[in-house]
């Protein structure tokens, strides 16, 4: 291995068939392959194997330019950078499921010849790249027990603990992931691992598979936490360290008013996912009247154990600094909160060891990318209780707010909003022509709008149906609406003769409520409706209304506020 001092990037001397293939070789094209040595970055190597080439390890070639089948023996053997692992049918992950859930991370992962084949279920061949090389068969074997070791692999397929066998590529599409990362033959020495008998499993791995003894003593530095995880029920733990490690299951959000509407999440956030299902509530003649939403608990036979290990992982993405006593305590909190651990019970023995995985491995960015959230905001709850109102009608606000910022940094008054539409498109702000118009004017950036024509307003019913057959039917004339509170409040009085208390907030939302509903339904002319466009328009207006404000939100409001918008 060196560094080439073009590209600044990882060279390694590696041995490659002289031609790739497009199936897996059979054994009459392997007894008359040829090989050559090369110096590859691993780029060139993953496109070797998409191309279908043969990897193998160095033999001495004695000043040959290519060597021969009968060459790759444990004679001739000099070197390898590379340590091999075939998975045939040994699990039901896909390949990044398996990469992520992995102790020691693999170089190169990808799909063999025969994945998913008829009648063969997943193949997958796991390269691990050495910076320093390898330069004795014991020392390979050392090697490949040390990763099957931390890895718990039981693998049913060993051919790769053979240092002369080689590694078949792959088809050009087949699924390939280049983690980068890159080992030290330092990383398992001699101390650790030792190899003596022919089936290539040392007696110190049995043992230590049977014990498998951690030293988790090293990693506590609460004493007296460490000796209430073992002597205390999981309860009695999480009430008593509530306030000194706190749970979290998402990154930390920065702190904004009451007057806020949103939380602007921050770069690279993430969060533990939760399963839910719907539990349905009855009344007290068995009728169904609503349904609770509760997280659902993660039962047996659904990865419990790997979905524990992303979970601390991500953790210690959230909050890099982490101590390990959190981590341990919210790995407990996890446990006892959100998995089903009535069957094939998870130990605390068995939750320490995860923890202490997960608190020693490295983050690769294959995982971040499969967790890191694609949204920007959240709703801030104190704004919906500050302002009396729901999640709904804080989300619609936010997005206006959000929009109305972005729109401002562009906006140019002297411009048409035509070319203004232009100018923000050209920025990746996609918005209509009707929410330009409506920054505009909100803004004072206001034209001279012609004179709208009258028209009758459409009447919709209780359930929000219209009672027309014909969109160009005859309407009446509405209800008037009540007079307006000191606290900024209408009580309106509808046909069935029951006062409604109209607030001030939800009137701002109808108004908003009927810029959508005439953005979607695209108006050849907003400022002058025909009958139809208008029938349309107030009964999508008036449904949303009861829909997303009130169920019994005033049609004489809504009808109100159609024709200030629209005219009688």
């Amino acid at each position: 291995m060196h560094i080439d001092h073009v590209t600044h990037r990882i060279v390694f001397i590696i041995t490659t068939s002289t031609k790739g293939y497009q199936h897996k070789p059979t054994d009459a094209q392997m007894s008359i392959a040829n090989y050559r040595r090369q110096e590859l970055t691993l780029e060139q190597i993953s496109e070797l194997i998409r191309q279908g080439y043969t990897l193998s390890a160095n033999f001495c070639m004695d000043g040959a330019t290519e060597i021969g089948q009968t060459q790759r023996t444990y004679d001739n053997f000099e070197s390898t950078c590379f340590v091999a692992f075939d998975m045939d049918d040994d699990c039901t992950f896909t390949l990044e499921e398996l990469v992520d859930s992995l102790t020691l991370i693999p170089t190169l992962a990808y799909t063999t010849f025969s994945h998913q084949q008829p009648g063969k279920g997943n193949r997958y061949r796991l390269l691990y790249f050495f910076v320093d090389g390898i330069n004795s068969i014991d020392e390979y074997r050392r090697i490949y027990d040390g990763i099957c070791f931390d890895n718990n692999f039981h693998l049913n397929d060993n051919c790769g603990k053979v240092c002369v066998q080689a590694a078949f590529g792959s088809h050009f599409d087949c699924e390939l992931t280049n983690t980068g990362k890159l080992y030290r033959t330092s990383d398992f020495s001699l101390t650790t691992m030792d190899v003596s008998d022919k089936k290539y499993h040392s007696d110190s791995i049995k043992k230590k598979r049977g014990t498998n003894n951690i030293d988790f003593e090293r990693y506590f530095s609460d004493k007296e936490f460490q000796n209430d995880y073992f002597n205390m029920d999981f309860g009695e733990l999480l009430l008593k360290y509530r306030e000194v490690y706190c749970y979290f299951d998402h990154t930390p959000l920065p702190k904004v008013d009451d007057n806020t509407p949103y939380i602007l999440l921050p770069p690279n956030y993430v969060e533990i996912r939760r399963y839910y299902w719907n539990e349905p509530i009855f009344d007290e003649k068995g009728n169904q009247i609503a349904t609770y939403q509760m997280i659902r608990r993660i039962p047996y036979g659904e990865n419990r154990r790997k979905k524990l290990y992303i979970g601390a992982l991500l953790r210690r993405v959230m909050i890099p600094d982490v101590s390990f006593e959190r981590l341990l305590y919210n790995m407990a909190y996890e446990l006892f909160h959100h998995i089903n651990n009535t069957e094939a019970v998870i130990t605390k023995k068995d939750l320490l060891q995860t923890t202490v995985y997960a608190y020693k491995s490295e983050i690769y960015p294959s995982l971040m990318n499969r967790y890191v959230t694609t949204k920007k905001f959240i709703v801030n709850k104190s704004y919906c209780v500050a302002h009396h109102c729901n999640a709904y009608v804080a989300r619609n606000r936010a997005v206006k707010l959000i929009n109305h910022q972005r729109i401002a940094d562009y906006f140019n008054p002297s411009l048409k909003d035509k070319e203004n539409l232009a100018v923000l498109r050209k920025h990746g702000i996609e918005i209509s022509l009707m929410t330009l118009k409506r920054f505009r004017k909100e803004h004072g950036y206001t034209k001279n709008n012609k004179r709208k024509k009258t028209s009758e307003t459409p009447i919709v019913d209780e359930q929000g149906n219209d009672t027309q057959s014909p969109p160009d039917a005859p309407i009446t004339d509405g209800q008037e609406v009540g007079s307006t509170a000191p606290d900024g409040s209408q009580e309106v009085e509808e046909s069935s003769g029951c006062n409604i208390t109209v607030w001030p907030w939800q009137i701002d939302e109808a108004v908003r409520i009927l810029d959508m509903s005439l953005d979607d339904n695209e108006p050849e002319n907003p400022n002058n409706l025909t009958q139809t466009e208008r029938y349309h328009i107030y009964r999508l207006f008036a449904k949303r209304c009861r829909r997303f404000i009130h169920h019994d939100f005033p049609l004489e409001m809504c009808q109100k506020l159609f024709e200030e918008r629209f005219g009688a």
